[in-house]
């Protein structure tokens, strides 16, 4: 007769492994196979679940095109502030132009409280999503460390610190 055995005698690792979700598996893997180490020599991170994992000293987001993508605008939207005069003045509807210039000195003071009152001087959410993605990616919004976009099977990872 077999004992069940319980995992958690066996370390952690062996019950890292046997709770891990196919899901959570395929992109711990994509990782490993992007650094060129075993998979197990990489684990899921406690507070941040499935889509994030640590290796060596470092943190990696790793998400599949559509996460990327809605993490990225997420991103974008709370960081309005931090644009450029230039790329603003852009996606400004043109009544609010005159306001931008005048708003300039507030928002350098004011940093991320001033994202409330540019958003709602923005014409198009997604225009202006869009273009932030096309001209820096989404690593610059989502890898805080090198702001660099990688991919492996399938999935795109960001290194967080």
């Amino acid at each position: 007769m077999l004992d069940r055995i319980n995992p958690h005698r066996l370390g952690p690792r062996l019950s890292e492994e046997t709770t891990m979700t196919q899901d959570t598996k395929a992109r711990r893997d994509a990782l490993a196979s992007f650094l060129g180490v075993s998979p197990v020599e990489v684990r899921t991170s406690k507070t941040e679940g499935s889509k994030r994992f640590l290796f060596d000293q470092s943190t990696w987001l790793v998400l599949t095109d559509g996460e990327a993508d809605t993490l990225a605008r997420e991103a974008i939207l709370r960081d309005v502030w931090t644009f450029s005069r230039s790329f603003l003045r852009v996606h400004i509807s043109s009544v609010f132009l005159p306001t931008l210039e005048a708003f300039e000195p507030l928002r350098e003071r004011a940093c991320e409280r001033a994202n409330p009152v540019l958003l709602t001087m923005l014409r198009d959410l997604d225009a202006f999503v869009a273009d932030a993605i096309r001209d820096d990616g989404r690593g610059r919004f989502l890898a805080a460390q090198d702001r660099a976009e990688c991919s492996a099977q399938g999935f795109y990872l960001y290194l967080q610190g």
